[in-house]
């Protein structure tokens, strides 16, 4: 698996993309409020971890 060793502060879009779809080839978004607890995480919206999974998934 590909790791992302960026500070969540200086993430861009690619490197917080790279997370979710780590994330999600792991089955990590089959937990009960995964979602929410990565939006925190990496400071972004619950919306745009919703977006990033319908690009990855295509």
């Amino acid at each position: 698996m590909e790791h992302v060793e960026v500070p969540v502060e200086l993430m861009k879009k690619q490197h917080k993309a790279a997370v979710v779809r780590e994330l999600d080839e792991a089955g990590y978004f089959l937990i009960k409020d995964a979602v929410d607890f990565l939006a925190a995480e990496l400071k972004v919206t619950r919306y745009t971890i919703y977006n990033y999974l319908n690009e990855i998934r295509g």
